[in-house]
């Protein structure tokens, strides 16, 4: 199994996270352990490929932000090499109203893995304003 050896998810995680000099083998243990189960692999192919052949993500924005009294809150790493800043703030540029944008300074995509407590305070932040 690929996805169940070691390094495979430290070099992955390694250009996901927003300090890779903070990514421990505690971290990577996490990602590892689930993909160590019979037929791992072939689920991951199997939802890659429904994922390919699914309508625009936009448009499954596009039907949420159309329903009334709805508002999307995004949190976001500012070193998110997966989904870079800019597209993100050019997307709430385009519905101003209805997408609240939420920067975690130097984190990286998986910004609830490396600072737990920080994400936790953001969501409980945005929540408060509810």
């Amino acid at each position: 199994l690929i996805v169940g050896q070691k390094n495979f998810w430290k070099r992955g995680l390694a250009l996901v996270w927003g300090d890779k000099d903070r990514l421990s083998d505690s971290d990577v243990l996490r990602f590892q352990w689930p993909a160590i189960g019979l037929g791992w692999e072939r689920g991951l192919l199997t939802f890659s490929r429904a994922m390919k052949s699914t309508r625009n993500p936009r448009y499954l924005l596009e039907q949420v932000l159309s329903l009334p009294k709805t508002t999307v809150d995004i949190i976001h790493g500012t070193s998110d090499s997966v989904i870079p800043l800019r597209m993100v703030q050019r997307l709430v540029g385009r519905y101003p109203e209805k997408l609240n944008l939420y920067l975690l300074e130097g984190l990286g995509h998986d910004p609830f893995e490396e600072s737990v407590d920080l994400f936790v305070d953001t969501v409980e932040s945005v929540i408060s304003k509810k």
